[in-house]
């Protein structure tokens, strides 16, 4: 089973109610998986005379997801921004965008996908669970949330073993908890797929090359790589998040290769000489002509 590392200000855990939330949640996984070991690693669970620092860092390190609980002490901590953002990184190095299963705890203020706070934006656009009205609820509808929360993390759990897919960012709770519609998902993605270095490479060369409104303009262009624009996010993003997405979709779907090169270098031919390095370290083995391999059906 996956680990789970509950990130949040040990100062709102007073009274133990998100202690009684994350067993619950445990509680609830170890019934849907048969797992009768699994545990969210929470830092009441240090022994006496530990070294909490080398002890968290550990945990985390092994992690393989982040359960932030959300609130407005959790921005102002400087240990849950910590952990935050090495769980971002982790991500980005992995090419996944689902590792960090956030909690919405207590109302932020300003907590959207314009916020100043770029870590509040990284929250925000996730699909979370919205849990502010559980705090003070009765011990039936906390139950309900755990429950709730449970099974969306089985899901995830589920999809860490797979390859990573593209995914339209849902700033909004995760359906099953207050009925918001599921993210699109890809199809399957098959055969040997671009490092994570090189898709990041080509992210910052097209986000250098193109806005965002250019960019999706030649996506539309052509006819395989217009179904690419319904997986990206929508709304307020910015433009490394729209770029990332993009190039996940593509790698997934197949579809950067030879022709999609060839499309590049005619919009932009006097970055020719960066665009066909680029291709080369990409599609080393590959036709330098054609289509590269099959591409994927949408359907």
């Amino acid at each position: 089973m996956p680990t789970v590392f509950m990130s949040y200000p040990r100062a709102s855990d007073r009274g133990g109610k998100i202690s009684g939330l994350r067993e619950a949640i445990e509680e609830e996984i170890r019934l849907l998986t048969g797992d009768e070991e699994f545990s969210i690693f929470q830092d009441v669970q240090l022994g006496l005379g530990e070294s909490w620092q080398r002890r968290l860092a550990t945990e985390l390190q092994q992690a393989s997801f982040l359960l932030p609980i959300v609130q407005p002490m959790f921005f102002t901590n400087e240990a849950c921004r910590a952990e935050l953002t090495a769980f971002l990184e982790r991500e980005r190095a992995l090419g996944r965008d689902d590792l960090i299963l956030p909690i919405y705890y207590i109302d932020c203020e300003d907590f959207g996908p314009q916020a100043e706070d770029p870590l509040v934006r990284a929250v925000a656009g996730r699909r979370y669970a919205d849990c502010r009205d559980i705090r003070h609820a009765s011990e039936e509808k906390q139950r309900a949330a755990a429950v709730s929360i449970a099974r969306r993390m089985v899901d995830a759990f589920r999809r860490v073993s797979r390859p990573a897919r593209p995914a339209a960012p849902v700033a909004g709770p995760v359906a099953g908890a207050t009925g918001a519609a599921p993210v699109a998902e890809a199809a399957p993605s098959g055969g040997s797929q671009p490092a994570p270095e090189q898709l990041d490479a080509l992210m910052r060369l097209l986000s250098s090359m193109f806005s965002i409104e250019e960019f999706s303009r030649f996506l539309r262009f052509d006819s395989e790589t217009n179904a690419i624009v319904s997986l990206l996010p929508v709304g307020a993003v910015s433009p490394q998040q729209l770029f990332s997405q993009a190039v996940i979709a593509l790698a997934q779907h197949a579809l950067i290769d030879a022709r999609f090169f060839e499309r590049l270098i005619g919009e932009r031919p006097k970055r020719a000489g960066e665009i066909r390095r680029l291709q080369g370290m990409l599609l080393a083995g590959a036709e330098t002509t054609g289509d590269a391999e099959p591409r994927r059906s949408f359907g």
